[in-house]
């Protein structure tokens, strides 16, 4: 038999795995919570004993899985009182939900939600159009939305995706999409303030996201304002998502997509850009291969822009390919453990072929919507000074999460962990500030202008030639 000391041994190298595959994906605070994506289950009745149990099984994951042990300074027990009568006395389930977000709240952090059950699945409104023949794939629209000046700015439609062939333009604002107020949702977020604030406006962003994703071949309806203040309506065909469908636990399955380009500097030489939406360990052979495809460029730039994590772990990976000596990234902590994040030099490819890391400079672009796994990287390299930060100020969501599958079904979101800096710095309600502030702004938008990567490409192409 196994001795205790064996066995304590084989549970903290479980756990410490399980830290490094931990979900660091940003979520809203309230994903979807004013307006569901599909049709709501709010008015569903539920017992006194259901919405006890489910109650108590959110309350007691978060007290005994949140990685500070004080739980802030929050009476964990006093909540429960306060909280729990209320959730007996729901009589919808769209009443316990209010009380579970309310919990989730309590402890301050990121990373605390509750997705219903019909906001895992994709988005199909009840106005939209019918679905075409063979339709039933992940589809999207191919459009990239930000948040600008209060409102939700079209900022790039792909060549040929359907959201260019349906006529939406860079610049357009949306308002609604499949019948839900999505403008609305973010005159809310104008009445907090700080962090508060950012948060609903990546919470109102991710909603309207998804609300564009859904089975390929069924229109999405949407809303918009144009450049010059009209309204109009369209139905967008949603094509076949581009990317690897990654099933990620009890947050559904999420697409993956890495995009690589070579770009010619002034004087004649390279610099690569390479792109990826999440950190999904499907995705890291590719990243592999194009980091080995453009190494004889001068530079790299990696577009982290409205990346918003995935598994932890995997930024060593990455790391690995751009550090020249054995390179602390931090430490994440959780209830009884601390895993140190370091990222070995690469020597050697998957397969055993001699290799080395990328030798010249590094531009990193991120934005308020860059998060979590996104952050500690952006933070760890930045601070060792083997990148420079291009953009904007990231989102402050940086923390280790877990999901619950609740008795209802939905899925609660809890922080079981935190990440600080080799330095001790702490990213979470921070984020990372930039090197080279360069945010976004309409006009450049207007004008099809990329102002951070032209910032960060002019930087590559007046940098040393690579050793």
């Amino acid at each position: 038999m196994p001795s205790i000391g064996i066995l304590r041994s084989i549970a903290t190298t479980r756990a410490r795995a399980l830290l490094l595959a931990l979900s660091c994906l940003a979520v809203p605070r309230h994903p979807a919570a004013a307006q569901p994506a599909v049709p709501s289950r709010d008015a569903e009745p539920v017992t006194a004993a259901m919405a006890r149990a489910t109650f108590d099984s959110a309350w007691r994951r978060i007290g005994a899985t949140y990685y500070d042990t004080t739980m802030r300074g929050v009476d964990w027990d006093a909540v429960r009182a306060e909280l729990l009568p209320r959730a007996e006395a729901a009589r919808t389930l769209g009443a316990l939900r209010a009380t579970l977000r309310e919990l989730a709240t309590r402890l301050g952090d990121s990373h605390f939600g509750l997705l219903a059950v019909e906001d895992t699945a994709p988005a199909v409104p009840a106005d939209e159009a019918p679905a075409a023949p063979g339709a039933g794939a992940p589809g999207d629209v191919g459009a990239v939305l930000r948040v600008l000046d209060g409102a939700l700015v079209v900022v790039r439609t792909e060549p040929g995706a359907p959201a260019e062939r349906a006529g939406l333009v860079p610049g357009w604002r949306v308002e609604a999409v499949g019948g839900v107020d999505v403008a609305g949702e973010l005159r809310d977020a104008a009445a907090l303030d700080g962090e508060a604030r950012r948060r609903a406006e990546l919470g109102a962003l991710m909603h309207a996201e998804h609300l564009l994703t859904g089975d390929s071949g069924r229109a999405a309806r949407v809303r918009a304002r144009d450049r010059d203040g009209r309204v109009l309506s369209l139905a967008i065909p949603r094509r076949r998502a581009p990317g690897l469908a990654v099933t990620f636990g009890n947050l559904g399955t999420v697409m993956a997509r890495l995009a690589a380009e070579r770009v010619r500097l002034p004087d004649g030489g390279c610099a690569g850009i390479i792109g990826f939406d999440l950190w999904m360990l499907p995705l890291r052979p590719q990243i592999d291969s194009a980091i080995d495809a453009l190494r004889d460029c001068r530079g790299l730039v990696l577009d982290l822009r409205g990346n918003r994590g995935g598994v932890a772990g995997m930024s060593m990976a990455v790391a690995s390919w751009l550090v020249h000596e054995r390179t602390e990234l931090g430490v994440l902590r959780a209830r009884g453990i601390a895993q140190r994040f370091v990222a070995e030099p690469r020597r050697v490819t998957d397969a055993g072929a001699p290799t080395a890391p990328y030798d010249g400079p590094v531009a990193l672009l991120v934005d308020e919507h860059s998060a979590s796994t996104t952050e500690f990287f952006a933070a760890a390299l930045q601070e060792s000074g083997r990148v420079r930060v291009f953009g904007a100020r990231t989102a402050g969501q940086a923390l280790p999460a877990a999901a619950l599958r609740l008795p209802t079904g939905d899925v609660l979101v809890h922080a079981v962990g935190d990440f600080t800096t080799p330095r001790g710095a702490r990213v979470e309600g921070r984020g990372v500030t930039p090197d080279v502030p360069v945010p976004l702004r309409l006009a450049d938008v207007l004008a099809g202008r990329d102002a951070a990567r032209e910032a960060a490409l002019a930087w590559i192409a007046g940098a040393p030639t690579p050793r």
